[in-house]
């Protein structure tokens, strides 16, 4: 049995535009189905906290069913939107790509590694501040929350996004998702997870020739500059960063930099390019409720 629980859109506020809007924050339980090795969806509860007014759907409901999946499916879309796809993602590379430019000379082997990854990351974010998450723009218009409480989501959504806990090995270790016997069918993980084998690799062996010993490590005072800015308050304030105060090993560096990588190309790819084949489609997965869940 897997959950996924939408308990972080109960911080959002609903919006009114272009009319009164309705945020929904459910649970949908999901099973293996022996025969296929696929998740189904065996249950939903169209809230959070149980009652006679909070009942719980399974696929015997009929139609209660059916707007009771449109309920999760309309939380997904909030939830992917404005955390996993521009939080944590978007924003959360940013201050990388801060770092980089303020910190690593142009010959820097760290720079030459990251900054091919981080192409287009100002601008695009620039544009969404312009124009996708400003007042009355299309996230105002068309996602279940405030403008101010959608912002807020994304930036919980980084917050609570640790540096050293969102390795994909790490991820899928923490939702229990890991287990290729238990859950044999989940792409995204075996895809995820071969790409992160490689890039692993990959940086591990570039690095490794500027970085022969640990004193060449400790000696990068560019690399220390770049740490440092990394996790200040008045700068980059990533949650989770680094090791011993800065970066100590190789390991970590090759880590920290293959998850830029991988978070730069390949996450952004899975988040990102597959949204309008599910989303166009308005009934498949509305951004937001113009009625109260079923009761």
């Amino acid at each position: 049995l897997y959950l996924a629980d939408f308990q972080i859109l109960e911080q959002v506020q609903a919006g009114r535009i272009p009319a009164p809007k309705f945020v929904y924050a459910p649970l949908a339980l999901f099973a293996v189905d022996r025969d296929t090795g696929d998740l189904v969806p065996v249950a939903i509860q169209c809230a959070q906290q149980p009652g006679p007014t909070n009942p719980i759907f399974t696929p015997q409901d009929g139609w209660g069913w059916m707007i009771a999946k449109t309920v999760v499916e309309s939380a997904d879309g909030n939830v992917h939107e404005m955390v996993s796809h521009l939080g944590r993602t978007h924003l959360f590379l940013e201050p990388f790509a801060i770092a980089t430019h303020r910190h690593l000379a142009a010959n820097h082997p760290l720079g030459v590694l990251l900054r091919p990854h981080f192409e287009g990351t100002f601008a695009i974010n620039h544009a969404a501040v312009e124009h996708l998450v400003n007042p009355h723009g299309p996230v105002d218009l068309l996602l279940a929350g405030t403008i101010d409480s959608s912002l807020a989501l994304a930036a919980t959504g980084v917050r609570s996004w640790p540096f050293n806990q969102a390795r994909p090995p790490d991820t899928f270790s923490a939702r229990g998702v890991d287990d290729t016997g238990a859950l044999p069918n989940y792409p995204y993980r075996d895809d995820a997870l071969l790409y992160w084998s490689a890039i692993r690799r990959w940086t591990a062996a570039y690095l490794s020739l500027y970085y022969p010993t640990a004193l060449d490590l400790a000696q990068d005072y560019e690399l220390a500059a770049w740490a440092q800015e990394l996790v200040a308050q008045d700068g980059g304030r990533v949650v989770g960063f680094g090791e011993a105060g800065g970066i100590a090993t190789l390991d970590y560096l090759i880590d920290a930099a293959a998850l830029i990588v991988f978070t730069g190309s390949v996450q952004h790819a899975a988040v990102n390019f597959p949204q309008f084949d599910l989303m166009s489609y308005t009934p498949n997965m509305p951004l937001a409720g113009y009625a109260p869940a079923p009761a």
